[in-house]
Formats: structure tokens, C-alpha cells, sequence
């Protein structure tokens, strides 16, 4: 169809720039250690050569660190470009360019909605944002698995109902994130958008109040360990020290919600976060296991949501939630965004 072509056509810039991602410092490395440590111990003392091993071993580690930075660097630009191009064509051909940017097993999170997956979002997204009403958003940050195949991006979304008489944009925030194919098309995995309810659309300084988390510096591309850390917090969470302290101890430290205007980040965020809520207040969710991706120490995991107050089941609402995770140095996996919306 016209519009798969458009989209084609928009992303092919970015396939060529993607030929050149880099593999290089996996290859370069072993091309190295190997052939100069036996060439310049020998020359020196005995007692020296363990220290010459060493230390070309570590100016070959330090290159390969700075390769992977590199790489990272330019998947980032890589996922941006690709944003860019989905909603460029979105804003010229419609909802249904979103629709036809999703991989199959896709997880698809708009306000009022249960839980998506893949094409069957489409009259979920035609009814909301298709037809004369409106739907945008733009790109502020990236974060970039290390083996330059998967990655997110977050920014401001924009959404103009057909139903308001008056064409109020409304704002918001939004999550997504993108599969590099074999053959380095992009395919959307995940989205979350939080436009409702109505607010005024969001500025740019909105992101300014501090750091956006960093890319994935390990490498871990196991769903299930990052599934069982959102499962192993959610169980946190359901503690009598409450939901704060839970999301304290598994953000990481530059971990934040998209949106936030504190200069705040990780734990202390998280705290500040939740003493503005109401009292006694009871968060219970769960990861559904059958979405979500993992590659180069990067994840993402969706799940169900239900907020309580006391206990209560009087006046509890219901909600969904999008996280993305990092591995950390220690192995373990912390989040570094976390967003949501309503569900029936």
C-alpha cells in the first residue's frame, strides 16, 4: 500500500546509516592482545611480562569500552531517526502508519484500553486517534541496548479528539520501543502513550529538570530475569512499607518517570514521588509474561495494575504499566522509566 512504501522510503536513510552500526571492537580486540603481548614480553625482563600482558590486555579492554560508547551513541541517533520517521508519516497518512510500523507480537498500551498485541490494536488505535481526531508526538531522549539491535525512545505525545468541539490539543507523555530486524528494518515492539485525562500539552523543559538515564553498558538479553525482577518489586510493593519504597529500591539511580518536572532522580525521586500521594495508599500489578523484549542489557516488561487506598476496594482504579529496565554492572536489572495509563 502507498503508505508501507512512504514509511519505507522515510526509514531508508536510516538503514543505510544502520549498515555501518557498529560490530567492529569484537573483531578489532582479538586481532590485538594476542599479537602484541607475545612480541614485547619476551623483550623485557621475565619478571615484566605478566605486567606487559596485562596492560595491553587493559588498552585493548579501554578501546573495545570505547567502541561499545560509540556504538551506543549511534544507536541512539539510529532509534531517534526512526521516531522521527514514524511520526512523520503518521502525521501525513494517519493512525494507520502506526499501525502498519508494529511487529506482530507488539505490545500496545492507550488510555482506556486493556493490554494490546500487535494488529489487533488497530480499531483500539483507528477508534482513538483516527478519523478527525489527531495524534503526535516527539522524541526528547533515547536509551540503547549495547549490541545496537533494540532501544526506546520517550517524549511528548499530542492528541486532538474529534469529539471536542473546541480542537484542544491535549498532552502528554509516551514510551516506545524499536526491534532493528536480520535485515535492519524497524519494527515498533512496544508503546505506551499517556494522554489522558486532558492536560495542556506538555513543553520541552517538561525533560529538563535533570539527566535522562544512560544506555545499557552490559550485555543480558534474558526477558525472563528482567520479567522476575518487575515480578520480585511488585512483590515489594505489596509490603506495609508500601509501594514508595519498593519503587525507591529498584529505579535506578538515574531512573525517573517520563514527564517529571523534578530535578530529582532515582530513589530519592521515587520518594519524593510518593509522599505526594494519599495515605495508606496499596499499588498491586504483575508482568504479563507472554510480552515484552530483551537484548544488550536492556528490557522491557507490561503488566496490569490496580491502585487501592487502605485496602479498599472502593474507589480503586485500574491501570496498565510500561518499564523499561537496564542491567547494572552487578547483574542485577533496575528500571529507568516506568509510565502508565487507565484500563477498563
Amino acid at each position: 500500500m502507498p503508505k508501507v512504501r512512504s514509511f519505507a522510503v522515510v526509514l531508508r536513510a536510516s538503514r543505510v546509516a544502520s549498515r555501518f552500526a557498529p560490530r567492529l571492537a569484537p573483531r578489532l580486540a582479538p586481532r590485538f592482545a594476542p599479537r602484541f603481548a607475545p612480541r614485547l614480553a619476551p623483550r623485557l625482563a621475565p619478571r615484566f611480562a605478566p605486567l606487559v600482558t596485562s596492560l595491553v590486555a587493559s588498552l585493548v579492554a579501554l578501546n573495545v569500552a570505547h567502541a561499545q560508547r560509540a556504538d551506543t551513541a549511534r544507536t541512539k541517533a539510529w532509534l531517534l531517526a526512526v521516531d522521527r520517521a514514524l511520526a512523520g508519516a503518521v502525521a501525513e497518512h494517519g493512525v494507520t502508519a502506526l499501525v502498519e510500523a508494529l511487529a506482530p507480537d507488539a505490545a500496545v498500551l492507550i488510555p482506556g484500553q486493556p493490554i494490546l498485541r500487535g494488529r489487533e490494536a488497530e480499531p483500539a488505535l483507528v477508534a482513538r486517534y483516527g478519523g478527525a481526531s489527531r495524534m503526535g508526538w516527539r522524541a526528547l531522549a533515547a536509551v540503547a541496548s549495547t549490541d545496537a539491535t533494540f532501544g526506546c525512545t520517550v517524549g511528548l505525545g499530542t492528541y486532538t479528539p474529534a469529539s471536542d468541539s473546541t480542537h484542544r490539543e491535549r498532552g502528554g507523555t509516551y514510551l516506545a520501543c524499536w526491534r532493528r530486524t536480520n535485515g535492519g528494518v524497524p519494527r515498533l515492539i512496544g508503546l505506551q502513550r499517556s494522554d489522558a485525562p486532558a492536560t495542556a500539552p506538555l513543553p520541552s523543559a517538561t525533560f529538563d529538570g535533570g539527566a535522562m538515564p544512560h544506555s545499557a553498558t552490559e550485555r543480558g538479553s534474558a526477558l525472563r530475569e528482567a520479567q522476575d525482577a518487575d515480578a520480585a518489586f511488585a512483590e515489594a510493593g505489596g509490603t506495609s512499607a508500601g509501594p514508595g519504597e519498593a519503587f525507591a529500591k529498584w529505579v535506578a539511580e538515574d531512573g525517573l518517570f517520563p514527564g517529571t518536572t523534578s530535578a530529582a532522580r532515582g530513589p530519592a525521586l521515587m520518594r519524593e514521588a510518593f509522599a505526594q500521594g494519599p495515605a495508606g495508599r496499596v499499588l498491586l500489578w504483575g508482568p504479563t509474561r507472554d510480552l515484552g523484549f530483551a537484548a544488550g542489557g536492556l528490557a522491557f516488561t507490561v503488566g496490569e495494575a490496580t491502585n487501592k487506598v487502605n485496602g479498599s476496594d472502593s474507589g480503586q482504579t485500574h491501570t496498565k504499566y510500561f518499564t523499561v529496565w537496564r542491567r547494572e554492572r552487578d547483574g542485577s536489572w533496575r528500571w529507568i522509566f516506568d509510565l502508565g495509563s487507565p484500563r477498563p
